[in-house]
C-alpha cells in the first residue's frame, strides 16, 4: 500500500508512506517485489513525490536486506498503537 500526501514543509512537494507490500514466500526471489516496488515507485514519480518512506517491521531482516538492495536506508522512526 502507498498514500501520498501534500508535504507542507520545504519545497511543498508531496511525499509518500509504503507499507504491507509483501511478496507470497513462493513468488520471493523471482522479481516480483522488484516489479511492485518499480510500479509504486513510477506512481509516486508521476505524482512528482519528492520521496518514500518505507515502514517495516523490526524483525523481518531479509525483508531490510531486499529493501536495501532496492535503494531504500535505514532511518530511525516512532510509531504508536492508538
Amino acid at each position: 500500500m502507498a498514500v501520498i500526501f501534500e508535504d507542507f514543509c520545504g519545497d511543498l512537494r508531496p511525499i509518500m508512506v509504503i507499507e504491507n507490500v509483501v511478496s507470497g514466500r513462493r513468488f520471493r526471489r523471482q522479481g516480483v517485489g522488484r516489479a511492485m516496488f518499480a510500479a509504486i515507485e513510477d506512481w509516486g514519480r508521476e505524482r512528482q513525490v519528492k520521496y518514500a518512506i518505507l515502514c517495516s517491521g523490526l524483525k523481518r531482516k531479509q525483508a531490510h536486506s531486499f529493501y536495501e538492495a532496492i535503494g531504500y536506508s535505514e532511518i530511525k522512526g516512532f510509531k504508536k498503537y492508538l
